[in-house]
C-alpha cells in the first residue's frame, strides 16, 4: 500500500507541475504526508500471525504488487485531480 501512495502522491505531483505555475507541494509537506501516513503503518509489527506462516513464510508476488502499484497510483491520483478540485 505504500509504494502505491507514494507512487499515486509522485505522479499527482509530477502531473500538476507540468501545468501549474508553482508547485503543488512543497519537499517538506510530501514528507509530512509521509511520515503521517508510516506513522499508521506501525501497529503492522505487532500483528499476531499464523503458525504456519511462522513455519514457512509465503514469498511475495512482485508481479502483483507491480501491477497493483501501476494501477492504483493513477487511479488515486485521478481521483486527486477530479474530486479534490471541487
Amino acid at each position: 500500500m505504500g509504494t502505491s501512495s507514494n507512487f499515486g502522491n509522485m505522479f499527482s505531483a509530477a502531473a500538476a507541475a507540468a501545468v501549474l505555475p508553482f508547485l503543488p507541494m512543497l519537499p517538506s509537506q510530501i514528507l509530512l504526508n509521509n511520515l503521517l501516513y508510516d506513522t499508521s503503518q506501525l501497529t503492522i509489527p505487532t500483528d499476531r500471525v499464523d503458525a504456519e506462516q511462522l513455519r514457512a513464510p509465503s514469498h511475495w508476488d512482485l508481479r502483483m504488487i507491480r501491477r497493483f502499484m501501476l494501477f492504483f497510483g493513477p487511479v488515486s491520483s485521478l481521483f486527486d485531480c477530479c474530486w479534490d478540485s471541487g
